[in-house]
Protein backbone atom coordinates (compact mmCIF):
# COMPACT_ATOMS: atom_id res chain seq x y z
CA UNK A 1 0.00 0.00 0.00
CA UNK A 2 1.15 3.70 -0.60
CA UNK A 3 1.20 5.93 1.59
CA UNK A 4 -0.67 8.91 1.08
CA UNK A 5 0.70 11.97 2.84
CA UNK A 6 -1.91 14.64 3.76
CA UNK A 7 -1.82 18.04 1.66
CA UNK A 8 -1.95 21.43 3.64
CA UNK A 9 -5.03 22.77 3.08
CA UNK A 10 -4.69 25.80 1.42
CA UNK A 11 -6.84 29.15 2.34
CA UNK A 12 -9.30 30.46 0.07
CA UNK A 13 -10.54 33.69 -0.41
CA UNK A 14 -14.00 34.13 1.56
CA UNK A 15 -13.51 30.59 3.04
CA UNK A 16 -12.93 31.58 6.86
CA UNK A 17 -15.91 33.92 6.11
CA UNK A 18 -18.41 31.13 4.72
CA UNK A 19 -17.49 28.12 7.83
CA UNK A 20 -18.18 30.85 10.32
CA UNK A 21 -21.80 32.06 11.39
CA UNK A 22 -22.76 35.62 9.65
CA UNK A 23 -21.04 38.69 11.09
CA UNK A 24 -23.60 41.09 12.18
CA UNK A 25 -23.36 44.88 10.88
CA UNK A 26 -26.04 47.15 12.25
CA UNK A 27 -26.10 50.13 9.82
CA UNK A 28 -27.88 53.95 10.95
CA UNK A 29 -28.36 56.41 8.48
CA UNK A 30 -29.19 59.86 9.26
CA UNK A 31 -31.48 60.31 6.01
CA UNK A 32 -35.16 58.94 5.97
CA UNK A 33 -35.94 55.69 4.65
CA UNK A 34 -36.92 55.42 0.80
CA UNK A 35 -35.03 58.61 0.73
CA UNK A 36 -32.32 58.33 -2.25
CA UNK A 37 -29.61 59.85 -0.49
CA UNK A 38 -30.46 57.32 2.27
CA UNK A 39 -30.23 54.48 -0.54
CA UNK A 40 -27.61 55.60 -2.18
CA UNK A 41 -25.24 55.79 1.45
CA UNK A 42 -26.55 51.82 2.18
CA UNK A 43 -25.29 51.07 -1.07
CA UNK A 44 -22.16 52.55 -1.02
CA UNK A 45 -21.08 49.95 2.14
CA UNK A 46 -22.26 47.28 0.66
CA UNK A 47 -21.12 47.60 -2.79
CA UNK A 48 -17.59 48.31 -0.62
CA UNK A 49 -18.03 45.34 1.78
CA UNK A 50 -18.80 43.07 -1.62
CA UNK A 51 -15.48 43.96 -2.94
CA UNK A 52 -13.91 42.75 0.07
CA UNK A 53 -15.77 39.36 0.19
CA UNK A 54 -18.37 40.20 2.97
CA UNK A 55 -21.67 39.42 0.94
CA UNK A 56 -24.75 39.77 2.87
CA UNK A 57 -27.03 36.08 3.23
CA UNK A 58 -23.93 34.65 2.86
CA UNK A 59 -20.85 35.58 5.47
CA UNK A 60 -22.76 39.05 6.67
CA UNK A 61 -26.51 40.23 7.68
CA UNK A 62 -27.13 43.93 7.74
CA UNK A 63 -29.72 44.99 10.36
CA UNK A 64 -31.14 48.68 9.36
CA UNK A 65 -32.27 51.95 11.11
CA UNK A 66 -33.33 55.06 9.19
CA UNK A 67 -33.46 59.11 10.13
CA UNK A 68 -31.95 59.45 12.78
CA UNK A 69 -32.25 63.24 12.42
CA UNK A 70 -33.24 64.00 16.07
CA UNK A 71 -32.56 63.28 19.67
CA UNK A 72 -35.88 61.22 20.49
CA UNK A 73 -34.70 59.23 17.43
CA UNK A 74 -31.01 58.81 17.70
CA UNK A 75 -32.02 57.90 21.32
CA UNK A 76 -34.05 54.69 20.39
CA UNK A 77 -31.68 53.89 17.61
CA UNK A 78 -29.02 53.54 19.59
CA UNK A 79 -30.51 51.80 22.79
CA UNK A 80 -32.58 49.54 20.11
CA UNK A 81 -29.25 48.41 17.67
CA UNK A 82 -26.95 48.16 21.44
CA UNK A 83 -29.83 45.28 22.47
CA UNK A 84 -28.95 43.53 19.04
CA UNK A 85 -25.20 42.99 20.08
CA UNK A 86 -24.14 43.10 16.59
CA UNK A 87 -20.35 42.62 15.85
CA UNK A 88 -19.97 46.38 14.25
CA UNK A 89 -21.89 49.10 14.39
CA UNK A 90 -21.54 51.56 10.96
CA UNK A 91 -23.40 54.82 12.75
CA UNK A 92 -23.80 58.00 9.86
CA UNK A 93 -24.26 61.83 11.65
CA UNK A 94 -23.33 63.01 14.45
CA UNK A 95 -26.48 63.19 16.32
CA UNK A 96 -26.39 59.44 15.98
CA UNK A 97 -22.80 59.09 17.36
CA UNK A 98 -23.98 61.43 20.45
CA UNK A 99 -26.38 58.84 21.52
CA UNK A 100 -24.04 56.01 21.03
CA UNK A 101 -21.97 57.32 23.18
CA UNK A 102 -24.25 57.53 25.93
CA UNK A 103 -25.40 53.63 25.81
CA UNK A 104 -22.59 51.68 23.84
CA UNK A 105 -19.80 50.58 25.92
CA UNK A 106 -17.65 47.88 24.09
CA UNK A 107 -19.17 47.16 20.33
CA UNK A 108 -16.87 48.55 17.60
CA UNK A 109 -18.01 51.84 15.92
CA UNK A 110 -17.34 53.02 12.49
CA UNK A 111 -18.89 56.31 12.02
CA UNK A 112 -19.52 57.82 8.85
CA UNK A 113 -20.28 61.66 8.33
CA UNK A 114 -19.33 63.56 11.51
CA UNK A 115 -18.19 67.08 12.24
CA UNK A 116 -15.24 67.93 13.81
CA UNK A 117 -14.89 64.31 16.25
CA UNK A 118 -12.20 65.01 18.43
CA UNK A 119 -13.71 68.51 19.23
CA UNK A 120 -17.28 67.02 19.92
CA UNK A 121 -15.23 64.70 22.10
CA UNK A 122 -15.78 61.38 20.18
CA UNK A 123 -12.10 60.44 20.04
CA UNK A 124 -9.01 60.88 21.91
CA UNK A 125 -7.17 62.27 18.72
CA UNK A 126 -7.29 61.64 14.61
CA UNK A 127 -4.43 59.85 14.98
CA UNK A 128 -5.03 57.64 17.91
CA UNK A 129 -8.90 57.29 18.54
CA UNK A 130 -8.12 54.85 21.49
CA UNK A 131 -11.42 53.04 22.79
CA UNK A 132 -14.07 51.25 20.41
CA UNK A 133 -14.46 54.33 18.09
CA UNK A 134 -12.88 55.65 14.57
CA UNK A 135 -14.24 56.64 11.33
CA UNK A 136 -14.55 59.44 8.94
CA UNK A 137 -15.24 62.89 9.75
CA UNK A 138 -16.01 65.33 7.58
CA UNK A 139 -15.33 68.87 7.67
CA UNK A 140 -12.77 70.89 9.20
CA UNK A 141 -13.85 74.29 10.80
CA UNK A 142 -12.87 76.38 8.89
CA UNK A 143 -14.91 75.21 5.60
CA UNK A 144 -17.42 77.25 7.67
CA UNK A 145 -15.80 80.60 6.27
CA UNK A 146 -15.29 78.87 2.91
CA UNK A 147 -19.23 78.51 2.47
CA UNK A 148 -19.82 82.32 3.31
CA UNK A 149 -17.30 83.54 0.75
CA UNK A 150 -18.95 81.42 -2.26
CA UNK A 151 -22.22 82.87 -0.99
CA UNK A 152 -21.09 86.37 -0.82
CA UNK A 153 -19.34 86.15 -4.07
CA UNK A 154 -23.26 84.82 -6.05
CA UNK A 155 -24.56 88.49 -3.58
CA UNK A 156 -22.04 90.69 -3.62
CA UNK A 157 -24.96 93.23 -1.80
CA UNK A 158 -25.77 90.97 1.16
CA UNK A 159 -25.47 92.12 4.59
CA UNK A 160 -26.11 89.32 6.66
CA UNK A 161 -26.23 85.60 6.78
CA UNK A 162 -28.60 83.24 8.76
CA UNK A 163 -27.48 79.86 9.77
CA UNK A 164 -29.63 76.78 10.42
CA UNK A 165 -27.67 74.91 12.86
CA UNK A 166 -28.36 72.46 15.55
CA UNK A 167 -27.04 73.94 18.69
CA UNK A 168 -27.41 70.75 20.62
CA UNK A 169 -24.73 69.51 19.26
CA UNK A 170 -21.05 70.01 19.65
CA UNK A 171 -19.75 68.82 16.22
CA UNK A 172 -21.02 71.39 14.34
CA UNK A 173 -19.88 74.20 17.17
CA UNK A 174 -17.09 75.17 15.00
CA UNK A 175 -18.61 75.19 11.75
CA UNK A 176 -20.92 78.29 12.91
CA UNK A 177 -18.00 79.50 14.97
CA UNK A 178 -15.97 80.27 11.98
CA UNK A 179 -19.44 81.70 9.87
CA UNK A 180 -19.41 84.32 12.52
CA UNK A 181 -15.97 85.23 12.63
CA UNK A 182 -15.86 85.00 8.82
CA UNK A 183 -18.65 87.42 8.85
CA UNK A 184 -17.46 89.85 11.58
CA UNK A 185 -14.13 90.23 9.56
CA UNK A 186 -15.58 91.36 6.49
CA UNK A 187 -18.47 93.49 7.77
CA UNK A 188 -21.32 91.54 7.49
CA UNK A 189 -23.81 90.36 10.14
CA UNK A 190 -24.74 87.12 11.55
CA UNK A 191 -27.66 85.26 13.33
CA UNK A 192 -28.29 81.98 14.23
CA UNK A 193 -31.36 80.11 13.47
CA UNK A 194 -31.58 77.22 15.80
CA UNK A 195 -33.30 73.91 13.94
CA UNK A 196 -33.82 70.92 16.71
CA UNK A 197 -36.75 69.20 15.95
CA UNK A 198 -39.07 68.62 12.66
CA UNK A 199 -41.92 69.95 14.03
CA UNK A 200 -40.09 73.43 14.52
CA UNK A 201 -41.70 76.21 12.03
CA UNK A 202 -38.36 76.96 10.81
CA UNK A 203 -39.82 78.63 7.54
CA UNK A 204 -41.17 81.31 9.78
CA UNK A 205 -37.73 81.52 11.08
CA UNK A 206 -36.29 81.97 7.79
CA UNK A 207 -39.00 84.75 7.03
CA UNK A 208 -37.90 86.70 10.44
CA UNK A 209 -34.47 86.67 9.02
CA UNK A 210 -35.19 87.99 5.30
CA UNK A 211 -37.34 90.78 6.66
CA UNK A 212 -33.96 92.07 7.45
CA UNK A 213 -32.89 92.39 4.32
CA UNK A 214 -30.27 91.23 2.44
CA UNK A 215 -29.66 88.05 4.07
CA UNK A 216 -28.27 84.98 2.79
CA UNK A 217 -28.40 81.18 4.29
CA UNK A 218 -25.82 78.49 5.25
CA UNK A 219 -27.37 75.44 6.01
CA UNK A 220 -24.97 73.53 8.38
CA UNK A 221 -24.51 69.82 7.68
CA UNK A 222 -27.40 68.59 9.97
CA UNK A 223 -29.30 65.35 9.68
CA UNK A 224 -32.66 67.48 10.11
CA UNK A 225 -31.60 69.93 7.86
CA UNK A 226 -30.70 67.03 5.26
CA UNK A 227 -34.03 65.51 6.13
CA UNK A 228 -36.24 68.48 5.83
CA UNK A 229 -34.30 70.06 3.07
CA UNK A 230 -37.11 70.58 1.11
CA UNK A 231 -38.77 72.70 3.59
CA UNK A 232 -35.67 74.39 3.34
CA UNK A 233 -35.25 75.31 -0.27
CA UNK A 234 -38.49 76.43 -0.40
CA UNK A 235 -39.13 78.42 2.26
CA UNK A 236 -35.48 80.21 0.25
CA UNK A 237 -37.58 80.24 -2.61
CA UNK A 238 -40.59 82.18 -0.86
CA UNK A 239 -38.22 84.79 0.90
CA UNK A 240 -35.75 85.07 -2.21
CA UNK A 241 -32.76 84.07 -0.08
CA UNK A 242 -29.49 82.88 -1.46
CA UNK A 243 -28.86 79.66 -0.25
CA UNK A 244 -25.87 77.39 0.13
CA UNK A 245 -26.56 73.79 1.32
CA UNK A 246 -23.57 71.12 2.34
CA UNK A 247 -24.98 68.29 -0.26
CA UNK A 248 -25.70 68.13 -4.16
CA UNK A 249 -28.97 66.34 -2.98
CA UNK A 250 -30.04 70.20 -1.76
CA UNK A 251 -28.90 71.44 -5.68
CA UNK A 252 -30.83 68.35 -7.04
CA UNK A 253 -33.76 69.40 -5.14
CA UNK A 254 -33.67 72.64 -6.17
CA UNK A 255 -31.60 74.35 -3.89
CA UNK A 256 -28.66 77.41 -5.58
CA UNK A 257 -25.63 75.90 -4.85
CA UNK A 258 -23.88 73.72 -2.46
CA UNK A 259 -20.50 72.57 -1.09
CA UNK A 260 -18.98 69.65 0.48
CA UNK A 261 -17.53 66.30 0.25
CA UNK A 262 -18.61 63.38 -1.67
CA UNK A 263 -20.94 61.16 1.01
CA UNK A 264 -20.85 58.26 -1.07
CA UNK A 265 -17.22 57.70 -1.15
CA UNK A 266 -17.03 57.91 2.54
CA UNK A 267 -19.21 55.32 2.97
CA UNK A 268 -17.13 53.00 0.67
CA UNK A 269 -14.16 53.82 2.05
CA UNK A 270 -15.81 53.14 5.65
CA UNK A 271 -16.41 49.25 4.26
CA UNK A 272 -11.95 48.68 4.44
CA UNK A 273 -12.45 50.09 8.36
CA UNK A 274 -15.38 47.31 8.64
CA UNK A 275 -13.73 44.83 7.19
CA UNK A 276 -10.28 44.75 9.24
CA UNK A 277 -12.19 45.24 12.51
CA UNK A 278 -14.43 42.28 11.91
CA UNK A 279 -10.66 40.54 11.00
CA UNK A 280 -9.77 41.73 14.18
CA UNK A 281 -8.21 45.13 14.55
CA UNK A 282 -8.79 47.28 17.69
CA UNK A 283 -10.89 50.60 16.26
CA UNK A 284 -9.11 52.95 18.41
CA UNK A 285 -5.99 51.83 16.73
CA UNK A 286 -7.00 52.94 13.08
CA UNK A 287 -6.52 56.40 12.31
CA UNK A 288 -9.96 58.99 11.94
CA UNK A 289 -9.71 59.52 7.99
CA UNK A 290 -11.20 62.94 6.63
CA UNK A 291 -12.41 63.59 2.95
CA UNK A 292 -10.58 63.48 -0.22
CA UNK A 293 -12.97 64.97 -2.61
CA UNK A 294 -14.73 68.11 -2.17
CA UNK A 295 -17.36 68.94 -4.87
CA UNK A 296 -19.44 72.02 -5.83
CA UNK A 297 -22.87 72.23 -7.48
CA UNK A 298 -24.98 74.82 -8.35
CA UNK A 299 -28.44 75.22 -10.36
CA UNK A 300 -28.50 77.87 -12.91
CA UNK A 301 -32.69 77.66 -12.96
CA UNK A 302 -32.75 78.40 -9.04
CA UNK A 303 -30.39 81.45 -9.70
CA UNK A 304 -32.63 82.68 -12.53
CA UNK A 305 -36.10 82.13 -10.27
CA UNK A 306 -34.25 84.70 -7.59
CA UNK A 307 -33.48 87.49 -10.94
CA UNK A 308 -30.30 86.64 -11.19
CA UNK A 309 -27.12 84.56 -12.45
CA UNK A 310 -23.85 82.95 -10.94
CA UNK A 311 -20.79 85.15 -11.87
CA UNK A 312 -18.86 83.49 -14.50
CA UNK A 313 -15.82 83.18 -12.19
CA UNK A 314 -18.48 80.89 -10.08
CA UNK A 315 -19.39 78.68 -13.00
CA UNK A 316 -16.27 78.50 -13.93
CA UNK A 317 -15.31 76.60 -10.35
CA UNK A 318 -18.43 74.19 -10.64
CA UNK A 319 -17.92 70.82 -10.87
CA UNK A 320 -21.71 70.74 -12.46
CA UNK A 321 -23.66 73.24 -13.19
CA UNK A 322 -27.73 72.48 -13.38
CA UNK A 323 -29.29 74.59 -16.50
Amino acid sequence: MIARRALPLIALPGLAHAQARPRRIALIVSSAEGDPDANGRAAALREGLRALGWIEGRNIEIVHRWGAGDLARAEAHAQEMVALAPDIIVSNGTPQLAALQRHNRAIPVVFVVVVDPVGAGFVRSMARPGGHVTGFATYEPELGGKWLDLLREFDPAMRRVAIVNDPDFRGFAGLARHVHERAAAIGLASVDIHFRRPEQPVEALLAEAAAGGDTGIIAMPTALNLLARARLIDAARETRMPAIYPFRPFVDSGGLMSYGFEPLDLFRRSAAYVDRILRGEAPGDLPVQLPTRFEFFVNRRTARALGRDFPDLLLARADEVIE
